[in-house]
């Protein structure tokens, strides 16, 4: 008698079929998982050292340019001393850069018409009250309020540097008229017209500030009201900002900011003896105005 031909698969054959197929399942599954956690990884690494830049970079630029007049000589101040506040921004603008901790406090003079050519220059009535921008320059004021306590303007070049309080400038303003006359200081007296290079300069101050929070600490920074912090930078440790100088009266800052990182594992304790956690990144920044030397 001939045996029927077997039809489909056997019980043995199927089960092992299915034990096979379960393990390549398991090995895929396996892999694509492990590549999700390796792309999740990278991102987080990626994402860590793009805000570690960029909040080094904004710190660095605000260290060095601490103290910066537009030129170095502090004695180009003609109306100096001040009284109340100003004698103190005066003093610490001077100084041009704090460090207490995890506080960093900054200030300097900023171009009031940065985009302003070179070779256009302001213009000052004979009384010396009056300063305009020629009307073919193609700039103008920008919005400037005298209500604020801090509205100050400096006006000078690299030999005299005067302190001047404007009225209110609207935008778009191509003059403005003091109450009291600017010094004859910044004038040629024989032509009635400004120096060569002087420019307009307001006063800048920041104050950056480090905020411990349960899911990832922060760093901020405000001008002129604390409670108007801008946030900066957060997902950083408790401990995330070092901000200290190497010695004193050195303007050389070492500054560290430590991110939150899954990898680091903290539990173990500090990583091995010369190996940096992932999270961690610091930088040394000289702050070349500060000083007024």
């Amino acid at each position: 008698m001939v045996a029927p031909h077997q039809k489909g698969l056997s019980l043995v054959e199927l089960m092992i079929t299915l034990a096979l197929g379960s393990v390549l399942v398991l090995g895929i599954s396996r892999y694509s998982i492990d590549a999700l956690q390796s792309q999740e990884t990278v991102t987080q690494q990626a994402d860590i050292q793009d805000s570690a830049r960029i909040a080094m970079e904004k710190i660095r630029t605000e260290i060095q340019r601490g103290g910066y007049l537009g030129c170095n000589d502090v004695n180009r101040f003609t109306n100096v001393p001040l009284n109340g506040a100003w004698k103190d921004r005066i003093d610490f603008l001077i100084k041009g850069v704090e460090v207490n901790g995890n506080r960093l406090k900054t200030a300097h003079l900023t171009p009031l018409l940065p985009q302003m050519p070179q070779n256009v220059p302001l213009t000052i009535s004979v009384d010396r009250k009056t300063i305009s921008i020629p009307a073919s320059a193609g700039v103008a004021f920008p919005h400037r309020d005298n209500t604020l306590k801090t509205f100050r303007l400096f006006i000078g070049n690299c030999r005299v540097l005067d302190i001047i309080t404007p009225p209110t400038i609207n935008a778009g303003d191509l003059t403005f008229t003091l109450k009291d006359a600017a010094s004859d200081k910044i004038v040629n007296l024989e032509t009635n017209t400004l120096l060569d290079g002087v420019q307009l300069y307001e006063y800048s101050e920041r104050n950056f500030r480090f905020s411990a929070a349960a899911n990832g600490a922060g760093l901020g920074y405000f001008e002129t009201n604390p409670n108007q912090m801008i946030p900066y930078v957060t997902g950083l440790e408790n401990n995330g900002v070092t901000i200290s100088e190497t010695a004193p009266d050195s303007r050389v800052f070492d500054v560290s900011l430590n991110f939150l990182d899954d990898l680091r594992n903290d539990v173990q304790g500090p990583p091995p003896a010369g190996e940096v956690e992932p999270g961690l990144y610091t930088s040394r920044v000289i702050a070349r105005n500060a000083g007024g030397e």
